[in-house]
C-alpha cells in the first residue's frame, strides 16, 4: 500500500464534538492538518457549516487534510476532487496512513489518561475542526480512545469549551 503525502476527510454537518479528534487520532502519522473550503452548493444558497461563502455567493463545505511535507494547494485539492480517481484512491475518508506500529505510540506515554479542553467560538472562523483534528493527532500518538467528559455551551462574550480525556482502551492496557 503506498504512503500518501496528504488525504482528505469530508466533515458532516452532522459531527459531533469529539468527531475530529478521533479522525486526527486515526491519521496521527501525518506531520499537520489545515482546512479547506470547497464549494457546496449555488449562490444565495444557504450553507450548513457556518463557513464562509465564495465571493460569488455560493456556500462552502469544510474539508480537513491530513498532509506531511508540503500541504496541498486550494488548487491540488480542487482537481483532486473533480478528478474519479479521487475516490478510487480512497483519498477522502477511509484511508489511515499505517506506516508507523500504533502499539509503539500508545505504548509510548506513561499516564493512564489525560484531559485536554477545546475552545470553539460561537461564530466562525476560527474553524474548531483543524484544531480539534490537530489534538486528536498529538494524542492519538499516545492514547486511542478519546471521551467528552464535560462542556460549556457558546455564548456572545465566550466560546464554547470542550473537555475531553484521552485514554487507553481495556485492550491495549492489558496487552
Amino acid at each position: 500500500m503506498r504512503t500518501p503525502t496528504w488525504i482528505l476527510h469530508t466533515i458532516s454537518d452532522a459531527d459531533e464534538p469529539g468527531d475530529h479528534l478521533f479522525i486526527g487520532m486515526q491519521h496521527r502519522n501525518f506531520e499537520g492538518v489545515t482546512t479547506c473550503l470547497i464549494p457546496d452548493g449555488g449562490p444565495g444558497d444557504m450553507g450548513g457549516y457556518g463557513t464562509d461563502n465564495l465571493p460569488d455567493g455560493r456556500p462552502t463545505r469544510p474539508i480537513l487534510v491530513f498532509y506531511s511535507g508540503t500541504p496541498p494547494s486550494d488548487e491540488e485539492v480542487d482537481r483532486c476532487l473533480a478528478s474519479d480517481r479521487c475516490e478510487q484512491d480512497m483519498l477522502i475518508t477511509g484511508y489511515t496512513n499505517e506506516s508507523q506500529d500504533t502499539q509503539d505510540a500508545v505504548d509510548a506515554h506513561d499516564l493512564p489518561f489525560v484531559e485536554a479542553t477545546i475552545e470553539v467560538p460561537l461564530s466562525y472562523p476560527p474553524y474548531p475542526w483543524e484544531s480539534e483534528a490537530r489534538l486528536g493527532m498529538q494524542m492519538g500518538r499516545y492514547f486511542d480512545h478519546v471521551e467528552l467528559i464535560d462542556w460549556t455551551d457558546a455564548e456572545d462574550d465566550q466560546p464554547a469549551i470542550y473537555r475531553y480525556r484521552f485514554s487507553r482502551s481495556d485492550a491495549s492496557a492489558q496487552d
